[in-house]
This record gives structure tokens, C-alpha cells and sequence, in this order.
């Protein structure tokens, strides 16, 4: 619980309770926090969802990282950083996907790559503010490590530096109606061709709104069976 006093929430049941830091806005002198019930998801996977999740080995496994800023949050997010270290069992064939936050979504056609930056404007969410702010969006991949990082950071186009006004940030406090306080980032990773059966791979993120300390998602996994996924390939409504 940080200072606004708001715990976060999880997207499902299952998923546990995130560990949040101490909080406080990047700009300006008031101290005001942006949190952040997270989860990580991914389609992939034949089989129960709960303990087996096969996919073969070589194939190419889709994953979204969800990052909310809480309707109860005091201020908007001005910077969001993601961390994915990719577990030794993918290969570095990387496809970034998409980025997405509110209404702005912005498909990245790149693939293999180490290095990726853009920028947009976005107007304040405040209908009495006459103010756009600059969101630089840097992501990098390190090929040795495995690690994938995107950094979000509003900027203040008079100054090129983050906004002085703590209540001024690209990602506000969510409306549930309308997603404006809601991201996400889609990317694409494949197993390794030579992986035996029941190798489980495990993937995780890390976020951190602001000056917070790091929030770990969810654990999703998969388990590598290349002899029997024909079996899982059957239509269960035909049950052929």
C-alpha cells in the first residue's frame, strides 16, 4: 500500500498480490503516487491451462504485458518502465508487435532487432489544461543477456525534460469506461528447435511506475511435448 492508500488489484483471481513500493510523482514538489495491477498473458499453449500449456519445441510463443494506472490513483504515470528477461529456453528471435496505452496504439512492424525509439504527442487529460506533452518510447533488447526493456517518458516540449507539474503525465488515472489509464505491450519469442519433452519455460516482467520499486507480474509458462501434439490439435466440439 503506498501513500495514496490504495492496494492494487489484481486482473485475475489466481494472480498474486503485487509487492508496491514507496510512491511519489516525478515532477514537480508534491509527493503523489501512480500504481500499477499488472499481468503478464499469453495464448499459447494446448492442453490444461493450469498445468500443461504444450506448445512444441520451435514454435513461436506471443506474449502481453498489461500495466493500469489505478482509477484511485492520486496523479498520472509520467514515466513507465518494463523489464523482460527472456529465460535461456527462446531463442533472440524477437518481434516486437505493438505498444499501446488509452487510444494510442502503435503497431511495430521490426523484427530482430536491438534498438527501437518513437515518439507522440498526447494532450493532458485534464479538459481544462491546454497542454500536449511528448512521450519518448525507447526499446532496447540485449542479445547476450536475453533482456527486453521498454521505457515510457512524457516530456515537457518546452524544456525536453520531464513535466515540472506532478499531475501532468502520458498515462492518467484510469477511466474503466474508456482504458485511458491502461497499456500494453505485445511481443513474439520462439522456443529453441532442440528442447526435449517437459521442459517448462517461464517467463516473467518486471514494471515500475515512476520512481517506485520494480513490480514482478505473474509467472506464465509453457511445457515443451513434440511427440503427442497431434493429439491436442482435435476439435473438442467435433470430437474428432
Amino acid at each position: 500500500e503506498g501513500e495514496s492508500g490504495i492496494e492494487g488489484e489484481d486482473r485475475e483471481g489466481e494472480l498474486p498480490p503485487p509487492p508496491y513500493g514507496d510512491g511519489g510523482g516525478s515532477g514537480g514538489g508534491a509527493t503523489v503516487g501512480s500504481w500499477d495491477p499488472n499481468e503478464k498473458t499469453s495464448a499459447a499453449g494446448l492442453g490444461d491451462p493450469v498445468t500443461q500449456r504444450f506448445i512444441a519445441s520451435g514454435d513461436t510463443v506471443e506474449y502481453m504485458i498489461f500495466f493500469e494506472n489505478l482509477s484511485t490513483a492520486a496523479a498520472p504515470a509520467q514515466e513507465v518502465f518494463v523489464t523482460d528477461a527472456l529465460p535461456p529456453e527462446l531463442m533472440i528471435h524477437f518481434q516486437l508487435r505493438e505498444v499501446a496505452w488509452g487510444d494510442q496504439v502503435l503497431p511495430v512492424a521490426q523484427t530482430q532487432f536491438d534498438a527501437y525509439s518513437t515518439s507522440v504527442q498526447v494532450r493532458d487529460h485534464r479538459p481544462d489544461v491546454n497542454k500536449w506533452w511528448r512521450v519518448d518510447i525507447f526499446f532496447s533488447l540485449d542479445v547476450v543477456s536475453g533482456e527486453a526493456r521498454w521505457e515510457f517518458h512524457t516530456i515537457d516540449p518546452d524544456t525536453n525534460q520531464l513535466p515540472e507539474d506532478a499531475f501532468g503525465g502520458f498515462l492518467p488515472p484510469n477511466n474503466p469506461e474508456t482504458g485511458c489509464g491502461e497499456g500494453h505491450i505485445v511481443f513474439q519469442a520462439r522456443a529453441k528447435a532442440d528442447l526435449p519433452d517437459n521442459t517448462r519455460i517461464e517467463n516473467q516482467a518486471s514494471i515500475v511506475f515512476d520512481t517506485n520499486a520494480p513490480i514482478v507480474t505473474n509467472t506464465i509458462f509453457n511445457t515443451v511435448a513434440n511427440a503427442p501434439m497431434a493429439a491436442f490439435d482435435a476439435d473438442p466440439a467435433s470430437g474428432k
